[in-house]
Order: C-alpha cells, then structure tokens, then sequence
C-alpha cells in the first residue's frame, strides 16, 4: 500500500528572506498537534509556526516570533526550539540547552595543525537563548496564542550560564561532566518534551550514559512570568531522571498519549506508562 502524504503549507512565510537555506520546512525540529492544528518549530531563529487543516492539507500559516512572550536574554537571536508539547490548552517551548564547537577554519598546512584551525576548533559557543523552557496559553481549539506578547508569558529563570534546571544538573554526579560538552560530541542536548498536567517529561538527545537514553521529570509551578521547579527528586533535587537502553540511541522526540509515553529514538519506538 503506498502510504499517504500530508501536505505542509507554510506560503509566504516559509522561506526565509536574507538565507534561503533557512527556509523553515527545511529546519523543522519539532511539531506538536492540537485539535485541527500543528505547531511546528525550526532549530533556527526565534519562532514558531501554526498551520491549521483546511480539509487538503494543513496551511492558513502563522508565525508567532517568541521574543514577543517571553523575557529573553538579550544576547543573541536563535532559541534553537527543539521540542514542544501541548496539554490542557498550554502549549510549552524548549531549546536545545546546547552548547556547539565552532566550526574549523583556517587549516593552511593540510594537516589541521594551523594556529587559526586549533584555535577555531577549541572554541565553544553559548547561545543563552537556548535555554528557554516557556509555557503559551492556546484558545479552546488550539489555535491561537492568547497569552499577552509583552514579554511576560512564564518562563523557567535564566541565570548567568543556562537557567534553573541546568544549575540543578550542575550537581548532579553522572550528568554534570557533560554540561561543559557541546550537543555534537555526546552534551546536553534536549530534543523532546511531553506535558502531563504540570509535570514535564524532558527527553535527551545527549547525554546517552554508557548506552543508556535519558529522561529528566520536572513538576512546574506557574507564578506570574515565571515558571518554577518544584524539589521532586532525591535531597529534594528539581528533577528525576530515568535512563533507558534504547540500544545506545538518544532521544528524539516524546509525546504523551493518554497514561502512555511515546518515545522517539531512530529507528526504535518504545512505550512506557506515565507513573503517579
């Protein structure tokens, strides 16, 4: 049987005007599904995008720039979305929490020996916007923001380095040596969120632990602008965390299906029951 194709229509909006190699059906990193509606993220810029199922295909695009929502660090423009999750009309947003080793250059000898590529190479960059996790209010049928665009949507804190939930990381004895790494070489780097009511399921693309997939938990309070972490874990840590052998793959996207979580990690699918 040949398999069905859904059509994305982005219109205008889809190609970006200075780089048409940022064109968004290019960069998509994430997409989350509410009634008739998909919210779709690029890992590049600083928006998200909504298309809306016109009985062909999904189109009638709209382009919601998050820099409107929430209070950003200055520094920078790219959040680099890479997951988002809807429940109970809430839509949450995450970046990547990555940190990326420049590109090398200036390899004049042929043998990567060169003063510009070795200085280029032990170069890692911080994009503080990564570190975004926000919470959007959608109408009843889950398409549109209603939440004000002045900068005041909830939003875990950022701090000097990455915010709340990183600093929490920072003590943590197995995932604290890779908060220094960048995404491509086995760091911290998220890539799914599922949403059950308050509680946030974060799944990680890096770090994989000696083979094993890895799932923080997180219990949200929502006051005012911000979004705080609620001590859960062991000595009352922000977190829990769950480590999976998923065959020595990371995690690529979740999605909370009724008690179920759905875990995405190419090629393997793999389900597990969300606890109380």
């Amino acid at each position: 049987m040949k398999p069905s194709s859904i059509w994305l229509d982005y219109g205008s909006i889809g190609a970006a005007k200075s780089d048409p190699e940022q064109h968004l059906l290019n960069n998509i990193s994430t997409v989350a599904q509410a009634g008739a509606n998909l919210w779709l993220a690029s890992d590049e810029g600083c928006t998200i995008e909504r298309l809306a199922w016109d009985g062909r295909s999904f189109a009638k695009a709209v382009s919601y720039d998050l820099s409107r929502y929430f209070s950003l660090p200055k520094q920078g423009t790219e959040i680099d979305v890479e997951a988002l999750a809807i429940d109970r009309n809430r839509l949450w947003v995450a970046g990547s929490h990555s940190l990326v080793r420049q590109a090398p250059a200036g390899d004049s000898d042929g043998k990567g020996r060169s003063r510009k590529f070795l200085a280029s190479l032990a170069t890692i960059k911080w994009h503080p916007r990564r570190y975004l996790i926000g919470q959007l209010d959608l109408s009843d049928q889950g398409g549109k923001i209603m939440s004000a665009a002045d900068g005041t949507a909830p939003c875990v804190g950022f701090n000097r380095s990455g915010n709340s939930l990183t600093k929490a990381l920072r003590k943590d004895p197995l995932l604290a040596p890779f908060l220094r790494l960048p995404d491509k070489e086995n760091g911290l780097d998220i890539e799914g969120l599922a949403a059950k009511g308050d509680r946030l399921f974060i799944g990680l693309r890096g770090p994989v632990v000696r083979g094993y997939a890895v799932i923080l938990q997180v219990e949200t309070q929502i006051d005012g602008s911000a979004v705080k972490l609620a001590g859960i874990g062991p000595a009352g840590r922000r977190y829990r965390k769950f480590f999976l052998d998923l065959g020595g793959l990371g995690i690529r996207e979740l999605t909370a299906v009724g008690d179920d979580l759905v875990i995405i990690a190419v090629p393997r699918w793999v389900s597990m029951v969300l606890g109380s």
